[in-house]
């Protein structure tokens, strides 16, 4: 798509020049379409449209003057989607760029697929991706089988952390809500650590935590904080040399 929204898609069925009027005819009786430029030689059609458009009107325009716009269909694997409220967000991101006549987007497989008229798919992956999504065109099974190795490694990156959050954490709650619950736990804190040192190293254990989950945490979701919804991410933490001690 070109700087001055123009859409240029195939259509089929057109024979001579009534079939090139008709399509034109049923074009520019679209909403948001301000021309329509019909090329019977290479059957394709440019339209050029407004920059809040809806593809599907195309769609219906011109299978009801039997002369049906040829589909692209894409796949793309799309990153950091972590719940409902992502999808929501990848699939209006998409339905929102001219060219796009459907989008769906499963958030199992992390993967979107996306119906388009006129529309590369590099300027699609663009579009997902300045959402805050990095996308990236499946192209055949070894991207997929990429997808997928992605996925296996951040799966085992979050347990890794999960693993280290436990090992930070059980200390402090064992020595403050033991101390708390148990007064024998109390006492053998006060004889044998101190006052002192049972505060020093719960925050070590703490700030360690602290650096290494809600920093990482909290940067991810910077550019969410004034916005009307705030994006629930659990992927943003980046592989640190103390995680990969466990």
């Amino acid at each position: 798509m070109t700087s001055d929204n123009s859409l240029t898609f195939a259509v089929s069925e057109m024979s001579c020049a009534s079939c090139v009027g008709r399509v034109e005819k049923a074009l520019l009786a679209v909403p948001d379409v301000h021309s329509a430029h019909v090329n019977l030689a290479s059957e394709t059609v440019r339209v050029v449209v407004d920059d809040v458009f809806d593809a599907a009107l195309i769609i219906a325009a011109l299978d009801a003057a039997g002369y049906p716009a040829e589909l692209r269909t894409y796949r793309f694997s799309i990153e950091n989607m972590s719940c409902a409220s992502c999808v929501g967000r990848v699939e209006r991101a998409l339905v929102a760029s001219p060219g796009v006549v459907s989008a769906a987007v499963n958030l199992a497989k992390e993967e979107a697929t996306v119906q388009v008229i006129g529309v590369s798919p590099d300027e699609i992956a663009k579009t997902v991706t300045l959402a805050g999504y990095p996308a990236s065109l499946i192209v055949d099974t070894q991207s997929s089988a990429a997808s997928d190795d992605r996925k296996a490694q951040e799966a085992d990156h979050l347990k890794r952390m999960t693993l280290l959050a436990a090992v930070l954490t059980a200390p402090v709650f064992i020595l403050e809500m033991g101390s708390h619950t148990f007064a024998a736990m109390h006492t053998w804190v006060m004889n044998s650590l101190g006052m002192t040192l049972s505060w020093s190293i719960q925050f070590f254990l703490t700030g360690t935590f602290w650096s290494q989950m809600g920093v990482p945490f909290c940067i991810a979701a910077l550019p969410w904080y004034n916005t009307t919804s705030f994006k629930m991410e659990v992927k943003p933490f980046p592989n640190r040399p103390l995680a990969a001690l466990i």
